[in-house]
């Protein structure tokens, strides 16, 4: 009884002194990595990018992702039908990203390619939904908010804007101009064992062939110094009919909080443990989940419906 107890305790001091680290490790820079250094417009790509910034790290980097997110599109005609969901997770520990942009950062963005690369975890999921379209899966994943619903992950306050004047103003942070498929999400998030997060998104929507899908990236950070800077938070959902249901994959790049020394399978794990809750949830809800009459008309504006 006395070694259960003993054990109980460096249980419990091993946990408290991993959260302790997080929360010390991952405040918000003075300088926030995601401001733009030249123009405060995101255009619509014309060369693959994401979105585009006005700085040659992070516009470059949006196109490297680009190339990446379209590839996977592609890939998902061939890919195997999984029987259950299919989760990869990698943390990286070095930069990644790739382009002859690379070797023209200066010192300074090349100090924020690095620091943003050697702490960011790169995952995905595949998994096949049967009995529903594959608009309505991606209209779910776009406009439900459903990541607010995942058990267990802290808690998630969404907000998206998908039409000017920004839904007469509600958003108070500085925003770009969009194309016609683009919008605006704000995000703050809070868990017990990091410090908060809360950022602005840019969105966008599109058909590539029988594929729909959706990209996001984190465009500003919008907390105090109390919040943890977001340096990287990009993802794409894509969604292909394929023998009589739909398959899915949500493939994402994170950096913000650091992740210590030894401690990459630590966070591999529990994002793997999120992203089954993921699947459990689109499941659970997205057959039943109805679009309301004013989303369906905002993704008209989008040309998704």
């Amino acid at each position: 009884m006395r070694r259960r107890w003993i054990l109980f305790v460096l249980i419990g001091a091993v946990g408290g002194a991993i959260g302790l680290y997080l929360w010390l490790w991952g405040g918000l820079d003075a300088e926030d990595v995601l401001v733009s250094r030249g123009s405060s417009v995101a255009e619509a790509p014309r060369d693959g990018a994401l979105f585009h910034f006005g700085n040659a790290y992070l516009d470059g980097r949006s196109a490297w992702l680009g190339d990446l997110f379209a590839r996977r599109r592609d890939a998902l005609h061939t890919l195997a039908i999984p029987d259950e969901p299919r989760i990869e997770c990698l943390v990286h520990r070095a930069p990644f990203t790739r382009g002859p942009w690379v070797e023209a950062l200066g010192e300074e963005l090349a100090r924020h390619r690095k620091e943003t690369e050697s702490q960011c975890v790169e995952s995905s999921v595949v998994f096949f939904l049967k009995d529903v379209a594959a608009r309505d899966v991606l209209a779910y994943m776009m406009t439900s908010e459903f990541l607010e619903r995942i058990p267990g992950e802290g808690t998630l306050e969404q907000e998206s804007f998908f039409v000017r004047p920004w839904d007469g103003g509600a958003l108070s942070e500085p925003v770009p101009a969009l194309a016609r498929h683009q919008w605006i999400t704000r995000v703050r998030w809070s868990c017990a064992l990091a410090k908060p997060t809360a950022a602005v998104y840019l969105n966008a929507a599109f058909r590539d062939g029988d594929v729909l899908g959706a990209v996001y990236d984190a465009w500003r950070n919008i907390g105090d110094s109390s919040h943890a800077s977001i340096r990287l938070d990009a993802g794409q959902y894509a969604v292909l009919p394929r023998d009589g249901g739909v398959l899915v994959e949500v493939k994402t790049f994170y950096s913000g909080q650091t992740i210590p020394a030894g401690l990459g399978g630590f966070a591999a794990s529990m994002t793997k443990g999120f992203y089954r809750k993921l699947v459990d949830l689109v499941n659970s809800e997205v057959r039943t989940w109805k679009a309301p009459p004013e989303v369906i008309a905002r993704l008209k504006e989008l040309g998704h419906y």
